[in-house]
């Protein structure tokens, strides 16, 4: 398609500005000279093609002065959520049309636009085995009439759950730790609370990543050394990095190279503190990661020590946790 709708496919009409001169005749109906418009797009016979798959999605394609303008009139009237088939039909339309142009011109084949026709609904068919649609509309009956669909798939059931904040047992610590990645850097952010929700350290410092879990790894890594460095045991740590919480928590998970020191350093540390590394919703970590947005624009890394220090934004997550109030999300199942 990128080749196609850059007009480098080798037509004996591109080839010319190339210097290259060949017998040009269209082998579909033998009545014009070959060109990727005429052979693809405007050949009668090609056409037959068009018109057909045009009249199965409802869609008129006389206004169409070009293949580009055809494929752009299918993409724009494909509703969102789309099944694949309604997507790629005119890929798969052209795919097929350069195809049999080539077996025409090479292998002396006959040109059949039903046989293209019946070649195109058997790729799409083989499609939907690998990657059933969902039944969204009346459309998708006429898909499976046409032949063009195996099967749709059960749509996914979804489960709506409140997500808070949890305060650790009395007497505990818990810490929540959070990265940002983005094209501007990289930074981390923890928090450290007590039974009553309230703040005994936030975090927020710069980091050097090259990936997300890179950069979540690191975060939490630093926090737990801070931990350490001011004798402050959380019992309970909270992420929401899930492939970080599966691969601190697995010890036969293989790690990346570049963050295996780091995950067996946090593990030593755990085992050491006797604490419990949980993945948490976003949600339920949002002061982490106002500290961890916050971290991208400071300065300098900093340790913030009470609650009226802390950035406005950690100050509105915090508040929200002390509350108690959940967040309403949906999940599949």
């Amino acid at each position: 398609m990128w080749k196609l709708l850059r007009r480098i496919l080798p037509f004996p009409d591109i080839l010319e500005h190339f210097g290259f001169c060949m017998p040009s005749f269209c082998p579909f109906c033998i009545a014009a000279s070959a060109s990727l418009e005429h052979c693809l797009f405007h050949c009668s016979a090609a056409h037959q093609v068009w018109t057909y798959f045009g009249r199965v999605f409802g869609l008129a394609l006389n206004n169409a002065h070009s293949i580009r303008a055809a494929c752009h009139a299918w993409w724009i009237s494909a509703s969102p959520g789309s099944s694949p088939e309604s997507i790629l039909l005119p890929c798969l339309l052209l795919w097929f049309l350069w195809v049999t142009y080539n077996d025409c011109i090479f292998n002396g084949a006959t040109f059949s636009p039903s046989g293209v026709i019946m070649r195109i609904k058997h790729e799409s068919y083989l499609i939907s085995l690998a990657n059933p649609p969902y039944r969204k509309n009346d459309l998708a009956a006429c898909f499976l009439s046409e032949g063009m669909v195996a099967r749709f798939a059960a749509p996914p059931r979804r489960t709506t759950i409140w997500v808070k904040w949890l305060a650790p047992p009395s007497g505990r610590l818990k810490l929540n730790s959070d990265a940002v990645f983005t094209s501007a850097g990289a930074a981390g952010g923890a928090i450290l609370r007590d039974s009553r929700g309230l703040c005994i350290a936030g975090l927020y410092f710069r980091l050097e990543a090259t990936s997300v879990l890179e950069a979540e790894t690191l975060a939490l890594r630093k926090a737990v050394q801070w931990c350490e460095a001011m004798a402050l045991r959380p019992s309970a740590i909270e992420v929401d990095a899930l492939d970080l919480a599966r691969l601190v928590t697995s010890p036969e998970a293989r790690s990346p190279w570049k963050i295996g020191d780091s995950i067996l350093y946090i593990r030593s540390s755990l085992l050491s503190w006797g604490s419990m590394l949980t993945h948490v919703y976003r949600e339920a970590n949002q002061v982490a990661y106002a500290l961890a947005v916050e971290g991208l624009v400071a300065s300098s890394p900093a340790v913030v020590c009470s609650f009226l220090t802390l950035p406005v934004k950690a100050k509105l997550a915090l508040l929200y946790d002390f509350g108690g109030f959940a967040t309403c999300g949906a999940i599949r199942l």
